[in-house]
């Protein structure tokens, strides 16, 4: 398939709330869309829906079993993409469905953001043999991972003894943004976080405390946290308890359209993921923080390991949250600009440019026809579930509970 003719793009995932696989979804629909492609995307609804061109259509359900029965000659003769083993399983039916039903042809695969997305924290066991098995009975080109740490990561938690073949997808950021950060010349220093509050990016548990710490080494600060999610109370609570919520404020989800202007009115840039990447872009020091750590980061996204945006590595030094923000405080000016043209460029070389149509390089289905309908027999049990919202609550308690 030429990439660059008009064609029709089918993407899928359960939500267009504000996170890094969801500004991913919104970034590369409006690329495709410009390019004078037909973009369609299956998704419950969410705030990042006011981001996408107006020329996309967006299909909204509440169960899977909806766009499966519904609407699945939509994506006759498209490329699908998902961006999770879940909505993977929803695009084997839907390509079923076609491929009897209307005799239409697609291609499709999923992508592999996180190095725990194929056995995450929290879900039962029966979940996580479902997804590895519907894994390994795919193509090796029906999945790619983001970068080489993630499946690295994958590797080493599927207990593979063998490098798996899946291609690296690298996830793309507007590499045409020009620098853009400016440092403020006025005191309380802003920091600022952007990205969902959940239990694997567990800096932002320890931010009231660090907070905290640096009132007493007499260091002004305000930081800014943005975003919602299962963690959002417990960082609450912690506000209270260090007695922080003067200057650290929960401000919810921003819009996508605000991302930029809210990230370059700030002094200093802490998280992990896509949103690192995006400050970084903009020229913003960046303390790249790491998967499940609450104290410890990389230091500077320069710092970080160069295929990882906050995943675990062993190649990377490990640096104190708080001993980073506080060489920063003393960094003179001059220096801090440096700081954020290094980040801009570490972000450039981690990142796959601007370019989404690697995307679009997707196998034509069914592959194998034997391994295609056992993945999708095998995953219906666990399909069923999820499309019950009390097992979907289950879910997510066990996932908080367990993580």
């Amino acid at each position: 398939m030429n990439s660059e003719a008009p064609s029709k793009i089918v993407l899928i995932y359960h939500r267009l709330e504000m996170g890094g696989i969801e500004t991913l979804i919104v970034r590369a629909a409006n690329s495709f869309a410009k390019k004078g492609h037909e973009v369609i995307i299956f998704a419950r609804s969410g705030v990042l829906e006011s981001a996408l061109d107006e020329n996309i259509q967006v299909i909204n359900f509440d169960r899977y079993n909806e766009i499966i029965q519904r609407h699945y000659k939509l994506a006759k003769n498209a490329v699908l993409v998902s961006f999770d083993p879940l909505s993977y399983m929803v695009m084997q039916r839907i390509q079923l469905k076609i491929h009897l039903l209307t005799r239409g042809t697609s291609r499709g695969h999923a992508g592999i953001f996180h190095p725990r997305t194929l056995f995450w924290d929290g879900d039962p066991a029966i979940v996580k043999f479902t997804v590895k098995l519907v894994f390994f009975l795919s193509s090796p080109k029906s999945f790619f991972f983001m970068s080489e740490s993630v499946k690295l990561s994958s590797e080493i938690g599927l207990g593979v003894k063998t490098s798996l073949s899946n291609p690296i997808i690298k996830l793309p950021i507007a590499s045409d943004v020009q620098q853009q950060w400016a440092p403020r010349a006025k005191m309380p220093m802003k920091i600022v976080s952007v990205g969902r509050i959940v239990p694997f990016k567990s800096y932002n548990r320890q931010i009231p405390k660090i907070m905290a710490e640096l009132r007493l080494l007499g260091i002004k600060a305000h930081w800014d946290v943005w975003g919602d999610g299962t963690d959002l109370d417990e960082v609450s609570s912690e506000i209270q308890k260090y007695d922080v919520a003067d200057s650290v404020k929960l401000r919810g989800n921003l819009d996508y359209k605000d991302l930029s202007n809210v990230i370059l009115d700030s002094d200093l840039f802490v998280g992990m993921g896509t949103a690192a990447l995006e400050a970084s872009i903009l020229g913003v020091p960046t303390i790249c923080c790491i998967d499940q750590e609450r104290e410890n980061c990389y230091g500077f996204l320069f710092d970080a390991p160069s295929d990882s945006i906050g995943e675990r590595s062993d190649k990377g030094n490990i640096k104190s949250i708080l001993q980073t923000i506080m060489s920063y405080v003393n960094t003179p000016i001059d220096e801090r600009i440096l700081i954020g043209k290094k980040c801009r460029i570490a972000a450039l070389s981690k990142s796959g440019g601007s370019d989404y149509n690697q995307l679009l390089e997707a196998p034509t289905w069914p592959g194998s026809v034997f391994r295609d309908t056992l993945s999708i027999f095998l995953s219906s049990p666990y399909l069923f579930a999820v499309d019950s919202r009390r097992s979907r609550s289950i879910f997510k308690f066990l996932r908080r509970v367990l993580s």
